[in-house]
């Protein structure tokens, strides 16, 4: 541990809390005790002010689990950021005994055996099989959106891996698009419809997160993330193992016409311009998103984000003016002047289309009802 502009006697205190700290952190760890750790950390207070950093990183087999903190107390930043390990511990040691796996496969057996009913058993606009005619041509969009959130959604902490997955998400708003037909409203076209039922459901995700977290009292609602305790953010691509969680470097694609000079450098730029997009408020993401990414008209993203299309466009630019900001910090203040930019930005990967398999798992269910 290693502790930077701090005088000798606040020095030998804090190091005896780390002590402490350190000692309750290896009676959590369990049978990952036994497995060689390693913990190595810095505390650093800001010379030009009240303000104390820690940041913690800790090495087992296959993993490293990291976090930071920050605050005016340095023993209030210190627990929170051996809390925060302490919870990183018991997530881990959950996913080595698959508790995910085995959650995902109960989520998905509940999904495939969802009734294709309307809960108010009112007369069915259109029925199972041409229901699903109609929003197939939308489910390439839809998965995507799926896993654009969901992505942003983990690397925030308002979502862990094994809450939702974005073939869950699909399935989910598939069966449910079905069940409300009936209350879609006229103004409102396909797709931005399901968009919105993806975003509701979402947010209902959400909640059960944060509610089963302190269920299990592993600690209050987080926001910091697994990875470098450095000042950049590019610690947020390894929040999660790629095989337990989207990436947000996934979420980097660009137009055929770019020189390879002009992609890596692209690919640097984005590095700062996703971690910003998933800290921004939700609202504020999804409407650069709607608007710069997939182009919809404001009418309906307003719809889709159920706000006037006045307050859309004030969200807009402030959404704009924020991005601009956290990338001016970086030097790249430039880079999302130009509507150009944005486009690069939010250009989708051209491999992220629905898996065939699971689109004919989801035409059988509706060609069965």
């Amino acid at each position: 541990m290693s502790y930077r502009n701090i005088d000798k006697q606040e020095k030998k205190k804090l190091k005896e809390l780390v002590a402490e700290l350190v000692q309750d952190l290896d009676e959590k760890l369990g049978s990952l005790a036994r497995k060689n750790p390693s913990l190595h950390g810095a505390i650093q207070k800001h010379g030009s002010q009240q303000l104390y950093r820690i940041g913690l990183s800790l090495h087992v087999p296959g993993k490293t689990l990291a976090t930071q903190e920050e605050g005016d107390e340095a023993e209030n930043v210190i627990r929170k950021g051996f809390k925060e390990l302490e919870r990183l511990v018991a997530r881990q040691k959950s996913l080595m005994k698959n508790e995910h796996l085995w959650k995902r496969k109960q989520r998905r057996r509940e999904l495939k055996t969802a009734p294709l009913t309307t809960a108010d058993n009112q007369e069915l606009v259109t029925r199972p099989q041409s229901w699903f005619a109609t929003i197939e041509p939308c489910l390439n969009d839809l998965y995507r959106l799926a896993r654009r959130e969901i992505t942003y959604l983990q690397a925030s902490g308002d979502l862990l891996p094994s809450d939702i997955t974005p073939e869950e998400l699909v399935d989910t708003v598939v069966v449910l698009s079905f069940e409300k037909q009936n209350e879609k409203p006229e103004s409102m076209e396909i797709k931005p419809w399901l968009y919105k039922l993806a975003l509701t459901q979402l947010e209902e995700e959400i909640r059960k997160s944060r509610d089963s977290r302190e269920t299990l009292h592993l600690e209050e609602r987080v926001t910091t993330h697994e990875g470098a305790t450095s000042d950049d953010e590019s610690w947020l691509y390894d929040f999660y193992q790629p095989d337990e969680v989207l990436s947000l470097e996934d979420l980097i694609a660009y137009p055929g016409d770019l020189s390879p000079e002009e992609i890596t450098t692209l690919t640097e730029e984005q590095k700062h311009a996703q971690p910003a997009l998933a800290t921004m408020p939700r609202i504020w993401r999804q409407a650069l998103w709607f608007l710069q990414g997939e182009k919809i008209d404001p009418e309906q993203v307003a719809l889709i984000l159920d706000t006037p299309v006045a307050t859309l466009e004030q969200i807009s630019q402030r959404a704009e003016t924020f991005l601009r900001g956290r990338l001016a910090d970086k030097g790249l203040v430039e880079w999302v002047t130009t509507e150009k930019s944005l486009t690069v930005l939010f250009h989708v990967p051209a491999d992220q289309e629905l898996d065939t398999a699971f689109r004919s798992e989801l035409s059988d269910k509706f060609n069965a009802g």
